[in-house]
């Protein structure tokens, strides 16, 4: 009887390269079992699982083009691509999107994001796929002309591949699909406008997670560096509203505890 034949885990193994055992035969391979025979098809095939990328847009911009295109040539499959173009706050929209999603991790990817890196999805959900303590990884938001971009948690720490911080934007960013379903939640939809409806999101979810005595760390990975073109968030007239409603949620979270 063969190796493979012998093995527990044939259920879920894609088998030997044809060219391999003509050369090499079956000799090296170490068959498992002592093991109970499987019938997950990713139990080593977890790097294809399928990411759904949000897109949350208000207006047609110049750059949501080109950011649709960049998506389509620089990321890798399997992914779904979720367009939401809708005239409503940012916070309504990101509910549509996740209302949409089914696969287990999901990317929320602003119109004003550009410069992708080649295999930009798999850099950040690897992060999540080996580090069960963390929740939420963000690409490193830099500024058009390349230098080190401004985000919520003011980190410009880049001399590690991860970089743990307190709380990150939804410009590009991505967390577990099981997590934000456990507890149902959602963006807070009194937000107005765009602004602080991500901060409020992520601190509810850390906020449970943390109850639950779950993987709570946020990170930044700078292995994936984008462009964030538009960091002008705390201009619009909806700022001081919506910085108010969050700190409302902050002050409930913080008697929860």
């Amino acid at each position: 009887m063969s190796k493979c034949a012998m093995c527990n885990q044939r259920n879920v193994c894609g088998g030997l390269n044809k060219g391999y055992f003509a050369a090499h035969t079956d000799a090296e391979l170490k068959p498992y079992i002592d093991t109970a025979i499987s019938d997950d098809v990713n139990l080593y095939r977890r790097e294809q699982e399928t990411v759904d990328i949000i897109v949350p847009a208000y207006n047609l911009t110049t750059n949501l083009g080109r950011l649709l295109i960049e998506i389509i040539n620089k990321t890798k499959p399997p992914y779904n691509l979720i367009l939401i173009r809708q005239k409503n706050s940012a916070a309504i929209n990101r509910n549509i999107g996740l209302s949409k999603s089914n696969s287990k991790f999901i990317i929320m990817c602003d119109d004003d994001i550009a410069e992708l890196p080649y295999e930009w999805n798999k850099k950040l959900t690897d992060v999540l796929l080996y580090n069960p303590d963390i929740a939420v990884v963000s690409a490193r938001l830099l500024t058009e002309d390349g230098k080190i971009g401004v985000n919520s948690a003011n980190n410009f720490d880049i001399t590690k591949p991860l970089i743990e911080v307190n709380m990150v934007p939804t410009a590009c960013v991505c967390f577990r699909a099981s997590d934000f379903k456990r507890f149902n939640i959602k963006f807070n939809e009194q937000h107005c406008g765009s602004g602080w409806e991500d901060t409020n999101f992520f601190s509810e979810l850390i906020h449970k997670l943390k109850k639950e005595k779950l993987g709570i760390k946020i990170v930044i990975n700078n292995d994936c560096k984008v462009a964030h073109l538009n960091t002008e968030t705390n201009n619009n007239q909806w700022y001081e509203y919506n910085k108010q409603l969050f700190l409302k949620d902050e002050e409930r979270r913080k008697n929860e505890m």
